[in-house]
This record gives C-alpha cells, sequence and structure tokens, in this order.
C-alpha cells in the first residue's frame, strides 16, 4: 500500500495562510486544493482515486531570463518539473525539489519567493490502467545556481527556455499566468 506519513497536512494547509491567489482562475484553484485537503486524509496518496496533492516548481536562470522545462514522455506536452509526493517527503516544498532535482538534476535551488508561488487543479486522463484523477499542484519558485541540466528517464528532453516564449511550448491558461507571475518578479521586494 502507498501510504504518506511524513509530509504533515497541516503544515501545507498553513501555506495557504499567506498565499494570494492571481485571479479568479488561481482563487477557485486555491478553494478546491483547501477542500480537498480539509476532506481527504489520504490527501497525498496515489490510491485516492479522488486525486492527490501533487509538487511542481518554476526554476529560473539568476538573470530571470529563462524557465526549465521538461517534454513528459507519458503526455507529450511541455511542463515544469513536478510530480507526486513520496514517502520519504517531510514538507511539500521538499517534494517539490526532489522532483526538480530527478527531472532535471538540479539541485543547488534558491527560493525565490517563501512559500506558494503558484496553484493549479488539473485533470489527469486515465492513463496505464489508472482511472482519471485530479492533481491538486502547489507550485514553488526557485533560482538555479547553476544552468547544467540532464534528462530524466520520464522526459524526452529537458530544456531553458525563453520567459518570454514559453507558451511556444504549453499554452494553457496556467503556463500563461504562470509566466505573467515569472515576468512580474521583482527580487528587489
Amino acid at each position: 500500500m502507498y501510504t504518506h506519513n511524513m509530509i504533515p497536512k497541516q503544515s501545507v494547509i498553513d501555506l495557504f495562510a499567506q498565499y494570494r491567489a492571481f485571479d479568479e482562475t488561481e482563487q477557485r484553484h486555491t478553494h478546491a486544493v483547501q477542500e480537498f485537503l480539509a476532506t481527504h486524509d489520504d490527501c497525498f496518496s496515489r490510491n485516492n482515486s479522488a486525486g492527490h496533492i501533487t509538487a511542481s516548481a518554476f526554476v529560473v536562470t539568476s538573470d530571470l531570463q529563462e524557465v526549465v522545462l521538461v517534454h513528459h514522455k507519458k503526455i507529450d506536452k511541455w511542463f515544469q518539473p513536478g510530480g507526486h509526493t513520496e514517502p520519504e517527503d517531510t514538507s511539500i516544498e521538499m517534494s517539490a525539489r526532489r522532483e526538480v532535482l530527478e527531472e532535471t538534476g538540479l539541485d543547488n535551488l534558491q527560493v525565490v519567493t517563501k512559500g506558494i508561488f503558484d496553484v493549479d487543479v488539473h485533470r489527469i486522463a486515465e492513463y496505464g490502467g489508472v482511472a482519471e484523477h485530479k492533481h491538486y499542484d502547489i507550485r514553488f519558485l526557485y533560482i538555479a545556481q547553476t544552468i547544467d541540466i540532464v534528462a530524466s528517464d520520464e522526459s524526452n528532453q529537458v530544456a531553458w527556455v525563453s520567459i518570454e516564449r514559453m507558451l511556444e511550448c504549453n499554452d494553457s491558461s496556467a503556463f500563461k499566468r504562470a509566466q505573467h507571475k515569472l515576468q512580474s518578479i521583482n527580487l528587489n521586494k
């Protein structure tokens, strides 16, 4: 059985106390994640047929001009690195860091914004015998201290892409929102 007992659910709930959604769509996603956390004790488990909490990250270069994206083999699309939590993860932010390392090889990451950067809820189609479900994705923002990247077995490719051109890789509303947020980063705040 796939269990999660290392990430304290309350620590994830507490992250939302200081988070402000960017727009109405993200506000709906934020409320959906908060409701999912409140109503599912097994919110991190892949065995939860309704869905599960996932973690991902937008990782940018130190000049804030490029973002690292991975071309996912199963879905055949470009995304930010991220995925399922694992039993050894002790925080949702640790899950995001682990996913970045696994999918890109980047391990020296500087936090840009403390706490959540973005929230998205999306449907995952049935695949390989796993029923359709939702991912309640909590996203973080980091600056990479190096630009050396390596694709994992789960990806066709990993690449640094200009933030200005990232919608050429994925033009979803979630990526449009992320692009706007990334272009608005001010490190002097």
